[in-house]
């Protein structure tokens, strides 16, 4: 078959049969089916996870399991990747790949960690590959696809059913991976509120409940840095309030903060009332680690959970080796109840310092800086209030990634660890001045 008066330039896919395909298309199916992917296993982590013992894994291939999400993004992306710019001649943007050289320096930082750990026979150096680098692998198809596309137009799709989703996985048994997941969506209903849309306090308090109803002490502490990272966002990226300290914009900011603040106290109060006391018992117990002994003596566990304990003898063992540290995989052995192995720090910085050491350190945490600052500059410039609303809900969910990896392993789950790098793919994708993004 035949065609005229075909489209020229490099904004169409020409297949074989002359099928012509938007390269846009392409760009929003691909991140819609990877999307919906991340959030059924972000809401069923336990069954997906679970997969890794049965015949349908990849474990038996390559040695370690791997989720449909990472398939898709990981070999089907980059494979997509390939045909695309093979059909441009492999020519692309070069702007994306520059915007995200800080996050390749990280990960060539990990890289170089990883053969370190291998080379010195740490056995779980594979293990900490797979969960700080392996997911980034799907950036070169992010980059790409991102610049074709707004975050508004993939993600907002996924919003009322992510929540609804949520909170029907919260009247059983909500797993970390969910919550973590959901953050997400409790940054894009705070700022949704903070700029004039106030129907957005439903949602918020929709996507507040499973993490009141789990009320476990990292999901909490979670919750509460996403919101006061929502606000504390809102007031920088609002351009009529950003040089004024006093502006109406913020002061509407603290009347909302302080108005939420007693609403979750209110209904942590009446979730107690009507529990019976459960709060309270469960504060005591598993955040004050409370317990009586069989003398009927009240003692108090540590709080820390033992990392404290880990972290100490992480520190006392980089001391020894403190510039280029031991490697990924590397272990420490810490007492807490009883002598332990650890490989995992339940810390990033620690676990970052004892295992690249001090060079490593500095070279990790200049590089996040250098891109959360140009991330921030990128998004302030938006003008689009509902894109920026978008990309701020990204930039508070890579903020509470962060947060969490301070005193625990925010990317040890694949789901929230791919999200994560899709968010960072579509902040590094937008443009430095503010235009619409290159649709082809």
């Amino acid at each position: 078959m035949m065609f005229t008066n075909l489209p020229t330039g490099d904004n169409w896919f020409l297949s074989r049969k002359a099928l012509l395909i938007s390269y846009s298309k392409i760009a929003s199916t691909f991140f819609s089916i990877g999307i919906l992917l991340i959030l059924v296993e972000a809401l069923f982590f336990d069954y997906f996870s679970a997969m890794a013992n049965s015949s349908f894994t990849t474990r038996h291939i390559i040695g370690f399991h791997l989720f449909y999400s990472e398939l898709w993004f990981i070999f089907l992306g980059n494979a997509l990747l390939f045909l695309m710019i093979g059909n441009k001649n492999f020519l692309f943007t070069r702007h994306p790949v520059i915007a995200c050289r800080p996050v390749f320096l990280v990960l060539a930082v990990y890289s170089l960690g990883f053969v370190y750990g291998s080379l010195a026979g740490n056995n779980w150096a594979l293990q900490e590959f797979r969960e700080v680098v392996f997911t980034a692998l799907s950036l070169p198809p992010v980059l790409y696809f991102a610049s074709m596309v707004s975050a508004r137009q993939v993600f907002e799709k996924f919003i009322v059913p992510g929540t609804i989703g949520l909170l029907a996985v919260s009247a059983f048994q909500t797993e970390n991976t969910a919550l973590i997941f959901g953050t997400f969506f409790v940054a894009f209903f705070a700022l949704k509120l903070l700029y004039k849309s106030y129907w957005a306090i439903v949602g918020l308090g929709l996507v507040s409940l499973p993490f009141l109803l789990k009320f476990s002490k990292p999901m909490i502490v979670l919750f509460a840095f996403c919101i006061a990272a929502s606000f504390l966002l809102a007031g920088y990226l609002n351009q009529k309030s950003v040089n004024w300290i006093f502006s109406k914009f913020k002061l509407r900011i603290v009347f909302i903060a302080i108005s939420i603040l007693l609403a979750l106290l209110t209904l942590i109060f009446a979730i107690n009332v009507w529990s019976g006391g459960a709060i309270e018992e469960i504060i005591r117990w598993y955040f004050l680690k409370e317990r009586i002994t069989g003398a009927g003596e009240t003692i108090y566990g540590d709080v820390s959970g033992g990392r404290f304990a880990i972290w100490r003898a992480a520190l006392e063992s980089w001391l020894q080796r403190p510039l280029i540290g031991y490697g990924l995989g590397a272990e420490v052995e810490a007492y807490s109840s009883g002598w332990l192995t650890k490989t995992q720090f339940h810390s990033y910085v620690v676990q970052a310092l004892h295992n690249t050491g001090l060079i490593g350190l500095l070279l990790i945490l200049g590089g996040w800086s250098v891109w959360l600052r140009s991330s921030l500059k990128k998004v302030l410039a938006v003008r689009d209030v509902e894109e920026k609303i978008m990309l701020g809900s990204m930039l508070v969910y890579v903020f509470g990634i962060f947060f969490y990896g301070l005193y625990g392993h925010s990317l040890s789950y694949p789901p929230t660890s791919q999200l994560f790098w899709l968010c960072v793919g579509f902040l590094c994708a937008l443009p430095q001045s503010d235009q619409h993004r290159m649709r082809s």
